[in-house]
């Protein structure tokens, strides 16, 4: 076999896509779908004021978490109602990503009763399962966990600027004080396991349920107040098809 040289059939003015500087390429999404957005100080001040209503003795919702947090309360249904027409043009956002990106329709899956049960292409609507506020502390944590429902989501209220400084101090291999942790798949070369991120006060992060994740616990003498929620889909039907 005779190669000839690279360059052999190279027109003068030709450049090979190998050769840009920009090459293109296809970009396959895979894994989970984790998002980020962001509500306004308007919000937060007002999820921040329902939640001084909230008593221990009447909302206390660690019976029902993972967390080592002293104070977790679960919102009232007003509350709840509230957020969700707030914040709905984002878990639309959400969903429509989600169809557009990880489902895809096609006709084997049409064909299939199970993938279709499972395909958001079928979803009618959204449903709030919980809605709760956690106020952390030094200390404090998260282990690793996953919820219940088809989506989960956790929104920072208030983050004290102690907690930036802090993690700004951070020597170790870990992503350091009070960061959030996504984890999923083999923890191999090369593989993007991990997601990890300090937040932010509006920061909102919407994930699926089953996604692992975890919170590093910080020393400085403050609290961080989040808010954290389920999500269950309402499937289309035969009833409700024509509604």
């Amino acid at each position: 076999m005779n190669i000839k040289p690279y360059n052999a059939d190279l027109e003068s003015n030709e450049i090979r896509p190998e050769e840009l500087e920009n090459p293109a390429y296809n970009y396959y999404f895979w894994g989970p779908l984790l998002m980020k957005y962001k509500v306004s100080d308007y919000f937060c001040n007002e999820m921040l004021r329902r939640a001084t209503k909230l008593t221990i003795e009447k909302n206390d919702a660690r019976h029902t978490l993972a967390a080592d947090i002293k104070t977790e309360l679960h919102y009232e249904h007003d509350d709840k109602v509230w957020f969700a027409n707030g914040v709905n043009n984002i878990f639309a956002s959400y969903g429509r990503f989600l169809k557009e990106n990880w489902y895809k329709p096609n006709k084997n899956r049409v064909k299939n009763p199970l993938n279709k049960k499972l395909s958001p292409h079928a979803v009618m609507q959204y449903s709030i399962e919980g809605l709760w506020v956690n106020y952390m502390k030094s200390k404090e944590y998260n282990p690793p966990h996953e919820h219940d429902g088809d989506l989960s989501f956790v929104m920072y209220l208030d983050v004290p600027s102690e907690l930036k400084e802090e993690n700004k101090k951070n020597i170790t291999t870990s992503q350091g004080a009070g960061t959030v942790n996504f984890t999923y798949g083999e923890n191999l070369p090369e593989y993007a396991c991990r997601q990890s991120f300090l937040p932010e006060k509006g920061d909102f992060f919407i994930f699926p349920a089953k996604l692992q994740h975890f919170v590093i616990p910080f020393q400085s003498d403050v609290t961080r107040i989040s808010l954290s929620g389920n999500i269950r889909y309402l499937y289309e039907t035969k009833e409700n098809k024509n509604d």
